[in-house]
């Protein structure tokens, strides 16, 4: 990998929503290590850290656990967030492992703690590299590195929820059941220029929510998720499609296909889903 090739994420995620969420790199005078500050702006309406910033915020720790050291570009084969737990506190700190590292794939546990020890949130992401190692440009990586976290502050300028931000909504029924859709912009764009896993969460989550509120005239509240990357998403806009697999009292399971509608329907996310219904 050239060092061109290094600092182009720099470039290609200099407007993304990442900078906008409270993400704080740490200083003496704050919480050391990444962390996110938490404000009303990221909260659903019953307390819990909305899904999608839970899902923003865990892939780009990946980057973080004890363990694992990156010297090689790499993608996400696939992310599981749960939510857990409503935070008492006002940051959400990092503590994470690498599971397992090898020559080609890695797996990492993170878990989200508040300054009160609540677990607010855990999280499985299986890591797959390419290209060389950077052992002859970390200078460039270093540099890439600097000017990447030098654009979380720790504040939240979000004037939306991030799903309003990403401008998630519903489309057109299909089959019978709608779908949820989102363009691709400079905000949800990652490094590569496809769209971003984690503001893939936010998108499957509406689209989970908002299938069982229609199919049991309730609101629902996503618990858990995981997605499988199956093919960068380059073009958009992008439609999930749910589907309720079952329901088991106040529980429910949902499919979620995530398609590039600009690649001819091509099926780029297939998500799983737990749900609580109220």
């Amino acid at each position: 990998m050239t060092e061109r090739k290094i600092h182009e994420p720099v470039r290609a995620m200099s407007e993304h929503v990442l900078g906008r969420i409270g993400v704080h790199a740490g200083d003496e005078m704050c919480t050391p290590g990444l962390h996110l500050h938490l404000a009303p702006m990221l909260f659903d309406p019953d307390g819990h850290v909305s899904f999608g910033v839970l899902g923003m915020f865990l892939d780009l720790a990946s980057t973080q656990p004890e363990g694992l050291s990156l010297d090689r570009p790499f993608v996400h084969g696939d992310l599981s967030v749960q939510r857990l737990a409503r935070p008492r506190g006002q940051v959400l700190r990092i503590r994470g492992s690498a599971a397992r590292v090898g020559r080609r794939t890695a797996v990492v546990e993170i878990e989200l703690v508040d300054e009160h020890d609540v677990l607010v949130a855990y999280s499985t992401q299986h890591l797959v590299f390419f290209g060389s190692p950077l052992s002859r440009a970390r200078a460039g990586r270093s540099e890439f590195q600097r000017a990447f976290m030098a654009r979380f502050t720790g504040r939240c300028t979000l004037d939306a929820p991030l799903v309003d931000v990403l401008d998630v909504r519903p489309g057109p029924a299909r089959a019978g059941a709608r779908s949820w859709a989102m363009p691709i912009t400079p905000g949800s764009r990652n490094g590569f220029g496809g769209l971003h896993g984690g503001a893939a969460t936010a998108l499957v989550d509406a689209a989970v929510a908002g299938a069982l509120a229609d199919a049991a005239s309730a609101p629902a509240r996503t618990v858990a998720a995981s997605l499988r990357y199956l093919t960068p998403g380059m073009v958009g806009p992008f439609r999930a499609d749910p589907t309720i697999l079952g329901r088991d009292g106040d529980q429910a399971t949902v499919r979620v296909a995530v398609v590039d509608e600009g690649s001819d329907d091509l099926l780029v996310i297939l998500a799983e889903a737990r749900a609580a219904i109220a």
